[in-house]
């Protein structure tokens, strides 16, 4: 019978969120669930410990929730080798519940028929050192390369029939460039603010958008928003990517 563990990936600023965290983890143990705290996903590194433990735990079965759109906390970890997109994990965003029990429920609830758990819980949450690199969607990309070409920062090779980003911490910090030109719409970065599907939005977010990926049925409105601001965006204006990466430059 497999197994499923919850892991919370705290909030990218130390201390921020806790309470929620907190309530999570008490609701989730207090219904019999492994908990596994992790720092914030997107700061882990694939040599950290946290990283390690999460590839033995993914055997099983995972329920993920952190501060970052579902469709981005999945890439993130299949990034790191800690889980297989393809196949999961499931994913919560945090940011779409002001009560835990709501949060533990739709967890537990989404859960497949005949997991199991033990109570059991692990904390590796020490904060980890910020981090911003681009996480790719392999769903959705056609290894087309223009990423690789655009980017000025040796972030991209090509890995026999894929594009990878393969020295990540090259990505100039703040720099979006790369996920603008894209063609279909695959390359994230979790934490950009200025364009919701550029973070990881998905324009029909909700309980059951996507293989693995759940929220509060919250969510609706706020995707909805994001999504308009993304379809009003002009994606491909390269004059205004290129003034933008001399002002990095500067």
């Amino acid at each position: 019978m497999p197994s499923l563990t919850v892991v919370i990936s705290r909030h990218p600023v130390p201390g921020e969120g806790r309470r929620l965290e907190d309530a999570v983890e008490a609701a989730c143990l207090a219904r019999g669930a492994d908990v596994l705290l992790v720092p914030h996903v997107y700061y882990l590194r694939p040599d950290s410990l946290a990283v390690g433990l999460l590839r033995g735990v993914a055997r099983g079965r995972l329920a993920v929730a952190a501060w970052l759109h579902p469709r981005a906390t999945r890439w993130t970890l299949h990034a790191l080798g800690a889980a297989d997109a393809e196949a999961g994990p499931l994913c919560f965003d945090l940011r779409d519940y002001a009560a835990a029990a709501d949060c533990a429920e739709d967890i537990l609830k989404a859960a497949p028929p005949g997991t199991r758990s033990a109570g059991a819980r692990r904390d590796l949450s020490d904060p980890e050192p910020e981090r911003w690199y681009p996480v790719l969607d392999y769903s959705r990309c056609v290894s087309c390369g223009q990423c690789m070409d655009f980017c000025l920062f040796g972030t991209y090779t090509r890995e026999a029939d894929r594009v990878v980003a393969s020295s990540p911490d090259n990505c100039k910090p703040g720099c979006p460039a790369c996920a603008r030109v894209c063609p279909v719409g695959a390359i994230m970065f979790p934490h950009y603010a200025d364009d919701p599907a550029i973070a990881g939005a998905l324009p029909d977010e909700g309980p059951a958008a996507g293989a693995g990926d759940a929220s509060h049925g919250g969510r609706s409105d706020r995707a909805a928003a994001a999504d308009a601001r993304t379809a009003a965006a002009d994606r491909g204006d390269l004059e205004d990517l290129m003034r933008a990466l001399d002002e990095f430059d500067d």
